[in-house]
């Protein structure tokens, strides 16, 4: 899924599944230089175990627009 913060655009993976309001969510961050793909068996894990699963790609990582941030203040 894509969405906009900041006007840029996001992409966040939600393990192929549809957000279903009547799930927990679960978010994952990856760390400085990864992206969402970190998580892809996590993902899948807990899509499973029916949580909805969003993983986000930070500013300037993995399929998000942006520049990277440069500290953990500005994640």
């Amino acid at each position: 899924m894509i969405f906009e913060v900041d006007n840029k655009k996001v992409f966040a993976s939600d393990a192929g599944q549809d957000i279903d309001k009547n799930k927990a969510t679960i978010v994952l961050l990856h760390g400085s230089g990864l992206s969402h793909i970190v998580w892809s068996l996590t993902e899948q894990y807990l899509s499973n175990q029916n949580y909805n699963v969003v993983a986000i790609d930070l500013p300037g990582h993995g399929n998000s627009e942006g520049n990277c941030l440069k500290s953990i203040e500005e994640i």
